[in-house]
C-alpha cells in the first residue's frame, strides 16, 4: 500500500470501527482521498458554471479548461499540513506505522493549516508550487498560499522562520502527495499572473476553496473507501460525487430562460409598460462585466426593470442567479413576495435534474423556501474543530443561504460584510461573483456606507460581475462616485476611472447609466405616464400641529403618514394620538420591535395602506412609523407628515404620497391634493446653532449635517412644492451640489462640525473595508465571527434575543408555528442603541438558564444576550425599567409608568 494512504484526514464515525485492526479495510480517510475529493468538487463546480467559468478564466488570461484545473488544484492542496506528526497524534487508533511509535505528549509544530501553509513555501515542494506561477518573483506567492491553507475562515498567520519541521518521512509523503495531485489535476501554469494579479485572484481562491472542502467532507457523498483502490478510479468516482453532492446541495445554476420578457413575470407592466422598463428590454448589453445605475422616480417600476436587466444579464452569461441588497429588513421582507413570481419566470424549470430554482430571504418566516435545506448536511469527524462543520453552520443560517440561492434577498448589510474584515468573508464573495447584484435605495446610504458600497462595487467587478444599482434620488457626485469605484474593479487605473466617471455629466431625469470597460454612457428616458405630479408643501412649527393636521385629515376619511426621525419620538407620538383617535385607527412601525412582531406589523402595514388596500381599511388610519417606510415598501397615503430630514429623504417620503392613482383616482380622495408637511422651525429665521431642537426634540440629532439639513428646508419652503420630474435634480445639487447656498452664521460652526464628522466617516470607512489589492493573506488570522458590528456608522447597537419562560427553560419570543429553533431564536431578535440599553443586564439568577439556550447555537451568536420577557411584559434586568410589547416595541418605562 502507498505510504501516503496511511495519513488519515477524516475519521469514521464510529469508535469500534476505529478499533479495528485491520488497516487494509476503510476506517479512515486517507489525507490523499480528501484531497482529491476536495479538488474534484473545485473542479465540477467551475465546470458545471460554465459561464462563470469563462468570466473567471477571462479574469487570468487562461483557457476555461487549463484555469478549472489550476484552481483545483489548489483548492486540492488545502490540507497538506495533515500529514504532519502534530495531525497525526489526534487519534491514537490512527497513528500511522511508518512513523514509529506514538509518542504520549502532542508533538511539537504548527495546526495544520499553518503546516499547510509552511510546507507550500518550502522545499521540496516550493519550487514546483512556484511552477504555477512562473512571473512571482519569490515571496510573491504567499497571497495564494494563504488562500490555500486558510480555509477555516480566515487565514494563516505568517510562518516563524526559526521553527523546524517534523521528520522527513511526513515531507515525503507531502512531496508525493503533491506530485499525485499534479499528476491527475494537470493544472495549467497562469503565465501572466504577476503580482497585483495574484492578490486579486486570492479572494476568488479562498472562496472556491472553502466551498469545496466544505461540499468534500460530506460523508455521505465522500464515504469511506478501499486503501487500495487505484487512484486514477478513486479520481474518476470523486469526480461523479462531486456533481452529485453539488447538486443535491442546490449549487449548480439553474438554466436561466432563454428568452425573458416583462410580461413573463409582471403581466400587469406588461400592459403598459413604462419607459424604463422598456428601455430595459432593448439596451444593448455590455460583452464583460458592466454596472448599469436607473435613477427613476418612486412608483415608475425600477425593481421591475431591474430584474428584466438582470434576467438579460444571465442569459448573456453574467451571472447565474440574482441576489437583492436592500436598506432594510422590511424592504427585504416586501421583495420577497415580489420574487415569488418572478423565479419561474426567468429560469428554466425542465433540464434542471429535478431541482427547482431556490427563492431564499434571509430571516423569512418558517414557511418560504427552503430549497437549500441540504446545505446544512452534517460531515465526518475530523479529530479537531472541523472547517466543514464550522462552513455549515454558518452557511446554513439564513443570512448567508440567501447569497447561494437562485434568486436571495437579504438587507444591505449581508453584502457589505463581504468587504469587511469577518470570518468567512470570501464565501460571501465567491457566492456574489455568480450573481447579478442589484443594489436598491443606494440614495439612502451614509459616508460611511458609500465607502462600503464602493468597496463592495470594486470586488465585484474585480471577480467578472455585473451590478444595477437602483436610486430614486442620486445627486451627480454619488454618481460618478458609484461610476468610479466599478471602474477600478474592472482593472482602470485610477486616474482614468475618475476621468471616465467625470465624464457623466447629464442630468436629465430619469437616466439610465451604463458603465464598462470602455466607460460610461448616459440615456435619458422618459417619465412614465401619470408620475409626473406636483406635491404642495407646508411647514409645520411643532409636533402639536403635525398631530392637530393628522387628526384633521383623518377625521374626513384620509390615510395619514407621520414619520419622525426617531424611535423615541415615533413611540410618544403614537401614545399621544392613540389616546384621542377610536381604537384600532393608529398604527406604530419602527426598527426596535422583535424580528417576529415586526413581520406582522409590516403585514398589517402593507395590507392597510397598499395597493390591495380597501377603502374601508385604510380610511382614517394614521400610521405613525420611523423611515422604515420610507423605502421600497409600496404604501400608499392621502396624506403625510415628516420630520424635517435631508431633501433627498423628503422626496423619498413625498413618494408616499397619492401613489396608487389607478386604484385611488384624484376624484375618490378626502384631501383635494397630494400634500407634504414637514416638521421644521424656520429656515429663515436661524438664530441658535441648535435650531432643530426645541422643534424636533429627540429627533433633531438623528441627521448631523446642520448645512444639509438648514438647505433642504430652505430649498423645500422655497419652492413650496415638489414637481416630478422638474424639480428633483435642481433640488439635490441645490442642497449636495457645490454651488450650495452658504449657511447663516448661527449655523456655521455646527456645518464644519457636521462636514469634519462626515469626512471622519468617510475615513472609517476607509480604513474598515478590506484592502482588496493586498489580497488574502494581509487579512489577520483572527477574524472575528460575530456580525453585529461594522456595517453601519452612527451610534452603536446592540443585539438582543427575547425568551419565554416555559416549564422552566427560556425559549425564543416568537411563536411562528414550524420554525425551527435556529429561525425562532432569529426572528426573536430586537436592536437597540446601546447608549438606550445602557448597563441594563440579565438577573444574575437567569444566567444558568440562558447559557442553557445558548448551547446549541453557532459561535458567532453566543455572545448575544438573551432577554427574558415576564408575563407583565417587564424584561428581567437589572439596572434599568424596561419593558416589551408587541404594541409599542422596547421601551424604557417612564417613572410615571412605574
Amino acid at each position: 500500500m502507498n505510504v501516503n494512504l496511511t495519513f488519515w484526514a477524516k475519521t469514521a464515525s464510529s469508535k469500534r470501527t476505529l478499533n479495528s485492526q485491520d488497516r487494509s479495510s476503510p476506517t479512515y480517510k486517507p489525507v490523499l482521498h480528501h484531497l482529491l475529493d476536495v479538488g474534484a468538487v473545485a473542479l465540477r463546480f467551475l465546470i458545471e458554471n460554465p459561464a462563470r467559468l469563462r468570466r473567471e478564466a477571462a479574469l487570468l488570461g487562461l483557457e476555461p479548461e487549463g484555469y478549472a484545473r489550476l484552481m483545483a488544484f489548489f483548492a486540492g492542496l488545502h490540507d497538506l499540513g495533515k500529514l504532519s506528526r502534530p495531525f497525526q497524534w489526534k487519534v491514537p487508533e490512527l497513528w500511522p506505522d511508518v512513523l514509529g511509535p506514538r509518542p504520549e505528549k502532542p508533538p511539537a509544530g504548527p495546526n495544520h493549516w499553518r503546516m499547510t501553509a509552511w510546507r507550500l513555501r518550502r522545499p521540496p515542494i516550493e519550487s514546483r508550487f512556484r511552477a504555477c506561477l512562473p512571473r512571482l518573483a519569490k515571496g510573491y506567492e504567499w497571497p495564494i498560499v494563504a488562500a490555500i491553507a486558510g480555509h477555516h475562515g480566515a487565514p494563516p498567520p505568517p510562518d516563524d522562520p526559526s521553527w523546524t519541521p517534523d521528520d522527513p518521512i511526513c515531507a515525503s509523503a507531502a512531496e508525493e502527495a503533491f506530485e499525485l495531485m499534479e499528476e491527475l489535476l494537470r493544472p495549467a501554469p497562469a503565465e501572466d499572473l504577476d503580482e497585483d494579479g495574484v492578490c486579486l485572484l486570492s479572494w476568488r481562491l479562498s472562496g472556491l476553496t472553502t466551498l469545496a472542502d466544505w461540499v468534500g467532507s460530506d460523508a455521505e457523498f465522500f464515504p469511506l473507501a478501499p486503501l487500495d483502490i487505484p487512484l486514477s478510479d478513486y479520481w474518476r468516482n470523486a469526480l461523479k460525487a462531486a456533481e452529485q453532492a453539488l447538486a443535491a446541495k442546490g449549487l449548480l445554476p439553474a438554466r436561466p430562460a432563454a428568452a425573458v420578457r416583462l410580461a413573463d413575470f409582471a403581466p400587469q407592466a406588461a400592459a403598459f409598460p413604462r419607459p424604463m422598463q422598456a428601455i430595459a428590454g432593448s439596451l444593448a448589453l455590455s460583452a464583460g462585466p458592466q454596472l448599469l445605475l436607473i435613477e427613476d422616480a418612486t412608483g415608475s417600476g425600477k425593481t421591475e426593470a431591474a430584474i428584466l436587466l438582470a434576467a438579460r444579464l444571465m442569459v448573456a452569461g453574467h451571472g447565474e442567479g440574482i441576489f437583492f441588497a436592500l436598506p432594510t429588513m422590511a424592504t427585504a421582507n416586501a421583495m420577497h413576495d415580489r420574487l415569488r413570481a418572478v423565479v419561474d419566470a426567468i429560469f428554466e424549470q425542465e433540464g434542471t435534474e429535478g431541482r427547482r430554482p431556490s427563492l431564499v430571504l434571509a430571516h423569512a418566516k418558517a414557511d418560504l423556501s427552503r430549497e437549500l435545506s441540504r446545505l446544512a448536511a452534517a460531515p465526518l469527524a475530523d479529530g479537531e474543530p472541523s472547517a466543514a462543520v464550522d462552513c455549515n453552520a454558518w452557511i446554513s443560517d439564513d443570512r448567508r443561504r440567501a447569497f447561494f440561492a437562485d434568486v436571495g434577498a437579504g438587507t444591505i448589510d449581508q453584502a457589505f460584510l463581504a468587504v469587511l474584515p469577518k470570518k468567512h468573508l470570501t464565501l460571501r464573495q465567491y457566492a456574489l461573483a455568480g450573481r447579478i447584484l442589484i443594489i436598491d435605495e443606494a440614495h439612502c446610504f451614509d459616508f460611511y456606507m458609500k465607502e462600503e458600497l464602493n468597496a463592495l462595487l470594486r470586488l465585484h467587478a474585480m471577480n467578472g460581475g455585473s451590478a444595477i444599482v437602483l436610486s430614486a434620488t442620486l445627486s451627480l457626485e454619488a454618481r460618478r462616485e458609484i461610476a468610479e469605484a466599478f471602474l477600478i474593479g474592472l482593472g482602470l487605473q485610477k486616474r482614468r476611472a475618475k476621468r471616465d466617471a467625470g465624464s457623466l455629466g447629464s442630468l436629465s431625469y430619469p437616466l439610465l447609466t451604463q458603465v464598462d470597460a470602455t466607460g460610461g454612457r448616459e440615456t435619458s428616458v422618459a417619465l412614465a405616464q401619470g408620475l409626473a405630479r406636483t406635491v404642495n408643501v407646508e411647514r409645520l412649527p411643532d409636533r402639536s400641529a403635525a398631530h392637530e393636521a393628522a387628526c384633521a385629515a383623518a377625521d374626513v376619511g384620509a390615510a395619514v403618514l407621520v414619520i419622525s426621525n426617531a424611535v423615541d419620538e415615533a413611540i410618544a407620538a403614537f401614545d399621544r394620538l392613540a389616546t384621542v383617535r377610536p381604537e384600532g385607527t393608529v398604527h406604530l412601525f419602527h426598527a426596535r420591535f422583535a424580528q417576529c412582531d415586526r413581520l406582522a406589523i409590516e403585514n398589517d402595514v402593507l395590507g392597510r395602506f397598499g395597493r390591495a388596500a380597501r377603502p374601508k381599511d385604510r380610511a382614517g388610519h394614521i400610521l405613525v412609523a420611523t423611515q422604515v417606510v420610507e423605502q421600497s415598501l409600496d404604501l400608499d397615503f392621502d396624506l403625510v407628515i415628516s420630520d424635517l430630514a435631508p431633501i433627498d429623504l423628503i422626496i423619498q417620503r413625498a413618494g408616499r404620497l397619492w401613489r396608487h392613482m389607478d386604484q385611488r383616482p384624484q376624484a375618490v380622495r378626502p384631501t383635494p391634493e397630494p400634500m407634504l408637511m414637514v416638521v421644521s422651525p424656520d429656515p429663515g429665521a436661524v438664530d441658535k446653532t441648535d435650531w432643530l431642537g426645541s422643534c424636533l426634540g429627540k429627533a433633531a440629532a438623528v441627521y448631523q449635517n446642520a448645512g444639509i439639513l438648514w438647505r433642504s428646508a430652505r430649498t423645500l419652503f422655497a419652492q413650496g412644492r415638489i414637481r416630478t420630474p422638474d424639480d428633483l435634480r435642481p433640488m439635490i445639487e441645490a442642497v449636495y451640489g457645490a454651488d450650495g447656498a452658504p449657511v447663516p452664521r448661527a449655523l456655521g460652526a455646527a456645518e464644519q462640525k457636521g462636514v469634519g464628522k462626515e469626512g471622519a466617516a468617510r475615513a472609517l470607512g476607509t480604513m474598515n473595508v478590506i484592502s482588496l489589492p493586498e489580497g488574502y493573506g494581509a487579512l489577520p488570522s483572527d477574524l472575528r465571527a460575530d456580525e453585529d458590528i461594522g456595517t453601519r456608522l452612527g451610534e452603536p447597537t446592540i443585539t438582543l434575543r427575547l425568551a419565554r419562560r416555559v416549564d422552566g427553560r427560556l425559549v425564543p419570543w416568537d411563536r411562528t408555528p414550524g420554525a425551527s429553533s435556529s429561525v425562532a431564536w432569529a426572528l426573536s431578535e430586537v436592536k437597540a442603541r446601546r447608549k438606550f440599553w445602557g448597563d441594563a443586564l440579565p438577573l444574575a439568577e437567569d444566567e444558568a438558564l440562558c447559557e442553557a439556550a445558548r448551547r446549541d447555537w453557532p459561535e458567532w451568536d453566543k455572545a448575544i444576550e438573551i432577554v427574558e420577557v415576564a408575563d407583565d411584559g417587564c424584561l428581567r434586568v437589572r439596572n434599568a425599567d424596561m419593558v416589551y410589547d408587541p404594541k409599542f416595541g422596547l421601551r424604557k418605562l417612564l417613572i410615571s409608568q412605574l
